[in-house]
């Protein structure tokens, strides 16, 4: 691929295909070993192991077009510090603000009995939501809008990374439990 070949459409496409297709793969190698192994069970390494396949392939698609990093929202300016501190305070108080209404509406608590391991395998998971949001923002704000944007211009291009976000995360959430539902 060179810079500004190819749609946008059919590089989430062939992004989606590198990913089911590989995926596949090592689901089935597993499988064939006689590994107890589920790549979209959140146990047990099967969502690492699809992260880490989401993300190579990204990668590689990203250095086919031969782009400067900062066209994918890579740059770093004099800013950054300032920046990141900003967006840091401002998850933190939506977080706290968000699991504050939770454990006052009692939809969530804390047990007694949790043991010390657990809070490690929670942390776990908690960073792990850094590497996905940070993969999300990669793919859609820095490689498919800057895509869109050459294309289509900016308020069209806003307008479709968002909605194909939105359907990925609707279509993701949808397959897994419907893949849950069947293999469970």
């Amino acid at each position: 691929c060179s810079r500004g070949a190819g749609s946008p459409f059919v590089t989430l496409l062939v992004w989606a295909a590198i990913v089911v297709g590989a995926a596949s793969l090592v689901q089935g190698i597993a499988w064939l070993v006689g590994f107890e192994f589920d790549i979209l069970a959140h146990g047990r390494g099967g969502s690492a192991t699809l992260l880490a396949i989401s993300i190579t392939s990204l990668i590689w698609l990203m250095s086919r077009t031969r782009r400067p990093a900062a066209e994918f929202g890579l740059a770093v300016d004099d800013r950054w510090i300032g920046q990141i501190g900003a967006g840091f305070a401002t998850g933190s108080v939506f977080a706290a603000s968000w699991f504050g209404f939770l454990v006052t509406a009692g939809v969530v608590g804390q047990r007694g009995d949790i043991a010390w391991w657990e809070w490690f395998r929670a942390a776990g998971s908690g960073l792990a939501v850094f590497v996905v949001a940070f993969c999300s923002e990669l793919i859609f704000r820095g490689y498919l809008l800057t895509l869109f944007r050459e294309r289509h211009g900016a308020v069209v291009a806003a307008v479709i990374s968002s909605l194909l976000f939105s359907f990925a995360i609707f279509f993701v959430v949808f397959l897994i439990r419907a893949l849950s539902a069947r293999l469970g």
